[in-house]
């Protein structure tokens, strides 16, 4: 969590001088990585006590720098207009407006990733600790995805989310995250409607490249036991929205048909609920993905 002093006072800081300090930051994780590394390989006991201390130190700094990065974007966003009718405050606002933390975040998730390859389980053996610890990874990869400009295919947005979703696929396969990670990406579907895609996107990884499908078996589960409601009536505050789950299984069954035959036993009630219409027409296209025996 940070702190409001600090984050009151990073909004007034110039947008270059915060990205050095960033690169700085990321420069000096980068070095502290590569000795961990070194005595891990070397089973370095005495030196793990340290490189604790000084990873939480980095990861929660760059975790705070990503979170706050990701305000000031959407803040400066917010602001476009208002500050063109302030002259005074014109160059900054316009130099906010205009730049890119897309460089710092795809460094910083590079980072992420590759110390997530290690063993951290030897520097962090007591389960509770090592939580805290990659909820720091994860928090800021799933952040992006609120953004619908994030998950654009785009020459800067395509290589950040690319390793956002290696970040939060090693974190959920090695380092039990998948009953937050589920909690979350259900949270995502019912409120961001741009989200069943990367969403789709993250399991798929998951499955193909890591072998990994008890997320999408557990989330497919979840749906099946959803009450979903007309979106056109007024009582639906809260409610799942139907047409973004409805777009997550059928992209779901077009990448990764096995999961949903798989688990189509659980979904029959869902193919056949009385909710909005194109829910509908999406769970017939689930039928016939699955008809085809893919």
């Amino acid at each position: 969590m940070t702190s409001p002093i600090a984050s009151k006072n990073f909004q007034h800081i110039s947008p270059r001088i915060s990205a050095k300090l960033h690169d700085i930051i990321i420069s000096a994780f980068r070095a502290e990585i590569k000795a961990t590394s070194e005595d891990l390989e070397n089973d370095e006991r005495d030196s793990f006590t340290g490189h604790k201390y000084n990873l939480e130190l980095y990861v929660f700094i760059l975790h705070w720098l990503l979170v706050l990065s990701s305000e000031r974007s959407a803040l400066s966003a917010g602001q476009a207009v208002t500050t063109k009718a302030k002259k005074g405050r014109s160059r900054v606002s316009d130099e906010t407006q205009r730049y890119d933390w897309s460089a710092q975040k795809l460094k910083t998730f590079e980072l992420f990733a590759k110390l997530l390859e290690h063993k951290l389980s030897k520097i962090w053996p007591l389960k509770p600790e090592r939580e805290v610890f990659i909820s720091l990874f994860t928090k800021p990869a799933f952040q992006i995805f609120e953004n619908p400009a994030a998950i654009k295919a785009t020459a800067t947005a395509t290589p950040v989310k690319r390793q956002a979703f290696k970040v939060l696929a090693l974190s959920i396969k090695y380092y039990d995250q998948m009953f937050p990670a589920q909690t979350t990406i259900i949270q995502n579907l019912q409120y961001w409607e741009h989200s069943a895609e990367p969403m789709v996107e993250l399991l798929h990884l998951l499955i193909d490249k890591y072998d990994y499908s008890q997320l999408a078996d557990e989330i497919l589960r979840e749906i099946s036991n959803k009450e979903f409601k007309d979106i056109s009536t007024k009582e639906v505050k809260d409610s799942p929205n139907p047409k973004t789950f409805a777009t997550f299984l059928v992209k779901l069954a077009e990448v990764a048909p096995k999961c949903i035959q798989k688990n189509l036993g659980l979904l029959i009630n869902q193919l056949g609920s009385e909710i909005a219409p194109r829910k509908r027409s999406k769970s017939t296209a689930i039928l016939t993905y699955w008809k085809r025996g893919c």
